[in-house]
């Protein structure tokens, strides 16, 4: 359990392009239930959103390793 905690921390630390980007994705598709969304299509929504932020991120990473 604390290795968990640690790689959640260290990604939180290391990488807040993908910690913003699944909280974010987390309330976008919080507020689309909300608003009425059918539980598999908010499925979809936030497995689509998540990994939009995954692609972000490692965009990110990889523009910051390129200019090195």
């Amino acid at each position: 359990m604390k290795a968990i905690l640690k790689t959640a921390i260290g990604l939180i630390f290391d990488d807040w392009w993908l910690a913003v980007g699944l909280v974010l994705s987390i309330v976008v598709t919080y507020l689309a239930v909300s608003a009425g969304m059918e539980a598999q299509l908010s499925g979809w929504l936030l497995v689509l959103l998540c990994v939009g932020t995954l692609l972000l991120s490692l965009g990110v990473e990889y523009r910051k390793k390129r200019t090195k």
